[in-house]
């Protein structure tokens, strides 16, 4: 598996996690509606873009812990 599939891989995860359509990931990450698909299309991107993209996804799943959390200490206590 290639770094790209890899990294495909990654997005299509956190896309299902946080039922996200794929324009939407693009256009907060990137300002680019359609970078997911021409990575699905088999185009690459460039380690900027990479690192970009995962702290992206990185933030958003900690923001999503952190309100999951809270949430959950919520119901335990009511």
């Amino acid at each position: 598996m290639s770094s790209r599939d890899k990294f495909l891989a990654e997005i299509e995860a956190f896309l299902k996690r946080h039922n996200m359509a794929a324009g939407r990931l693009g256009i907060d990450a990137m300002s680019d509606n359609k970078f997911v698909s021409r990575l699905r299309s088999g185009e690459g991107c460039t380690l900027d873009t990479y690192d970009k993209v995962r702290k992206y996804m990185a933030d958003k799943d900690a923001a999503s812990n952190k309100r999951q959390k809270k949430q959950n200490q919520a119901s335990v206590a009511a």
